[in-house]
């Protein structure tokens, strides 16, 4: 086992003579560098994606005052600027830690289950055109 590619996250070894469990715990600066290091640079990354999601909901909330309902085609806008913006987050993360790449997928989609909730919540007749 190459441990370089594992220092992010706690791992189980096991001793080939006896059998034995040890759990490795990366240190805290392995687990700092990640929330100091790999997060900011998946923002970076994924900034102009961010600005675009934030014009959406600053649209979408003016079009909800007074308890009207937000328009679909601005709802749709701000669903793709979401889903945009986790992909490339999401792709950025699994780009510089590999070991994450897989789970990917399932950060984005978390991630749009509340994108998804919220817009319902300002137009609740609103149906996803990308959700899967």
């Amino acid at each position: 086992m190459d441990l370089q590619k594992q220092v992010f996250k706690a791992i189980n070894l096991k001793c080939t003579f006896c059998n034995f469990v040890n759990t490795y715990e990366p240190p805290d600066k392995m687990r700092m560098a990640e929330g100091f290091a790999v997060d900011p640079l998946c923002n970076e990354s994924a900034f102009e994606a961010w600005e675009s999601m934030q014009q959406f909901d600053i649209i979408v909330d003016r079009e909800t005052e007074g308890g009207k309902k937000a328009d679909p085609d601005t709802l749709d806008k701000w669903e793709a600027a979401a889903l945009h913006y986790w992909t490339t987050w999401y792709n950025k993360r699994g780009e510089l830690i590999p070991e994450y790449a897989h789970q990917a997928q399932g950060g984005i989609e978390s991630k749009m289950e509340w994108v998804w909730k919220d817009l319902r919540r300002k137009n609740n007749q609103w149906v996803s055109k990308l959700r899967k």
